[in-house]
């Protein structure tokens, strides 16, 4: 990978991690929530999370694998069983939403799909 590749990868990553982060805060504050009730574990899940959608999205985009659905599909099952993975050690740490393993393949999907 060159430099400007990896310039551009961590410059989409922060990018995206800003925006997130600002229209969480902006949507607690307008619910009347003037703390994050997660804490800073949130934002390193949120972190963690987002640096797979976008290493998958890379993937997807340079793997050097000639038919497209295969390799749409091997950037896909390994990203998305990492993203579970994720989820599934940090309910060791606190109780998951009931949502949980839904919004992650959503996200992850979502970020595939674009």
């Amino acid at each position: 990978m060159n430099k400007k590749k990896l310039i551009r990868m961590v410059s989409i990553y922060s990018i995206i991690y800003t925006a997130i982060t600002l229209l969480s805060s902006v949507l607690y504050l307008c619910n009347g929530i003037y703390e994050d009730p997660s804490g800073n574990w949130h934002e390193l899940d949120r972190a963690i999370i987002l640096l797979i959608g976008i290493a998958a999205f890379e993937l997807c985009t340079n793997l050097p694998v000639k038919p497209l659905a295969l390799r749409y599909l091997i950037a896909y099952i390994p990203s998305q069983l990492l993203a579970f993975a994720y989820v599934w050690f940090s309910g060791l740490r606190e109780p998951l939403a009931k949502t949980a393993y839904r919004d992650c393949f959503e996200s992850a999907a979502f970020l595939q799909h674009y």
